[in-house]
């Protein structure tokens, strides 16, 4: 998707944006803030969440 699309569409001036990975015993996340008319991350964030029983069951249920 494009950032401007979305800003646009959401009359926005800010988008929130990132991306995901499974792996064995954990999902590692990064999230960032993005200023759609800069084009600059205002902030951002990596975490690593435990795949517990909870997260495989959001997971499981993302891909059906």
């Amino acid at each position: 998707r494009e950032i401007k699309d979305i800003m646009q569409y959401h009359k926005s001036n800010t988008v929130v944006v990132g991306t995901y990975s499974v792996a064995k015993d954990f999902v590692y996340i990064n999230i960032k803030m993005v200023d759609g008319q800069e084009n600059v991350s205002i902030a951002a964030n990596d975490y690593v969440l435990p795949l517990d029983g909870n997260v495989r069951a959001l997971l499981s249920a993302r891909n059906k």
